[in-house]
């Protein structure tokens, strides 16, 4: 057995070799190859593990020096024999762990990642990291590292996930906000609604508490349509809080009504420290189904009125103006 050349699988499943079996033992002592992966003698059908073929190899040439030490001149040194464990043919051949962290994380940032708070974006990027990190060690080390399939698909999933929430944020930055000073129903759809009672509405909130507004007649009330990816809503919300703070419920009664499902508004509203009432519902009747951008934000008045609709960004200062003119 000696005599005999040896080849493997590497990680990336080409065949490597021949080698003799020193040349092997080095090629494991520097990482080169891994002890598990599959390996033959050249020629032969039975494919072992490496480890295996090399404890082979040295019983069978420690067996040989014994043979050789005991015969006489001209004895022929008896065969060694095999006993070396068979491996199934389909066994991997290399380290493909991270190859699989990838595919794992870009199979999540397409899915559970819209659970997040709608930004997929977060496993994206360590879907790309792990991808490009399993990639640089096949280049490396293609006999050692594997699961080049699995780590692009990975990298693909990545991409499209980080692309997606980039692209998301950077459209809802970029939408037209209207300033506050100059009257935000003008020439709009809800410009009908302003000096005109609020349509009554009922939903639950996240404390599981009926809320009608009907209700909150006495005191200044401000309804904010909003969700959870809007870049533009996120940034409102510390002014909401701060108001909340700053008055009174029986004064400010600030109500954030969002279509998303209740679960991901109570985590988030948890992450965020939100003092203010959140609900998620869907209000299909008038003024409420004309919203078409948010964050959109009705101020209704002690009498309730609407006072005020506005559709975009407000800062702190225009917010408070709005509820308090």
């Amino acid at each position: 057995m000696s005599d005999f050349n040896y080849e493997f699988v590497g990680g990336d499943g080409k065949v490597y070799g021949p080698f003799t079996a020193a040349q092997l033992e080095g090629m494991v002592a520097q990482g080169r190859a891994l002890e598990t992966s599959r390996a033959r003698i050249v020629g032969s059908e039975q494919w072992q593990t490496v480890d295996n073929l090399l404890t082979a190899f040295r019983a069978d040439a420690a067996s040989a020096r014994k043979r050789e030490t005991g015969s006489s001149v001209g004895q022929a040194p008896r065969p060694g024999i095999y006993t070396s464990r068979p491996v199934a043919a389909h066994q991997e051949g290399g380290n493909t762990t991270l190859a699989m962290l990838s595919m794992v994380f870009g199979i999540l940032s397409v899915t559970v990642g819209w659970f997040l708070c709608c930004m997929p974006g977060i496993l994206g990027i360590p879907a790309v990291v792990t991808g490009h990190i399993s990639l640089s060690k096949n280049r490396s080390k293609p006999t050692v590292y594997g699961g080049v399939g699995m780590a692009k698909a990975g990298l693909v999933m990545g991409y499209i996930s980080l692309l997606f929430t980039v692209g998301l944020w950077i459209a809802a930055i970029l939408a037209p906000s209207q300033d506050s000073n100059v009257s935000s129903t003008a020439g709009t759809r809800f410009e009908q609604w302003v000096n005109e009672p609020a349509p009554n509405f009922s939903v639950t909130t996240l404390d599981g508490k009926e809320l009608d507004l009907s209700d909150l007649k006495g005191r200044a009330v401000i309804v904010d349509f909003w969700a959870t990816w809007c870049p533009p809503c996120i940034k409102e919300i510390p002014h909401f809080i701060r108001l909340a703070k700053e008055h009174d419920p029986i004064e400010l009664t600030i109500i954030g009504i969002s279509d998303e499902p209740e679960s991901k508004l109570r985590r988030f509203a948890q992450k965020e420290d939100i003092n203010y009432l959140i609900a998620s519902a869907e209000l299909n009747f008038p003024p409420y189904n004309k919203i078409t951008g948010i964050p959109t934000t009705f101020f209704i008045d002690e009498d309730g009125v609407i006072r005020d609709i506005h559709v975009g960004y407000m800062n702190y200062n225009e917010i408070k103006a709005a509820a308090f003119p």
